[in-house]
């Protein structure tokens, strides 16, 4: 029997394009399945601190309050010399005076 020196072009590249799209598919398919499992483990753990509604331990509460203060004008201390502004409003007077601290 002899050997078959020619090289089957158009088998080798339709092996090689269906292998590429399996490994593409097996690829998305884990990273896929890897977030879906990491969203259900991290809204499980944040329902249980939820259900504490501790303001020092459930992030999601801190950063709503974070969030909160960051839109009011307050008095940052006792003395009255140092006030708290919303970021925006702060943004805002940064870019009127080029970037320069209002006095």
């Amino acid at each position: 029997m002899a050997l078959k020196d020619d090289i089957d072009i158009p088998l080798v590249s339709a092996l090689g394009f269906v292998t590429t799209a399996i490994v593409v598919c097996v690829v998305i398919g884990t990273e896929a399945l890897f977030y879906k499992v990491e969203k259900d483990f991290s809204d499980k753990r944040y329902e249980t601190l939820e259900a504490t509604n501790d303001t020092t331990v459930n992030p999601r509460l801190v950063w709503a309050n974070q969030i909160e203060d960051n839109k009011k004008y307050a008095w940052v201390n006792p003395e009255k010399t140092h006030a708290q502004v919303p970021l925006d409003v702060a943004i805002k007077k940064l870019a009127e005076n080029n970037g320069v601290k209002p006095k």
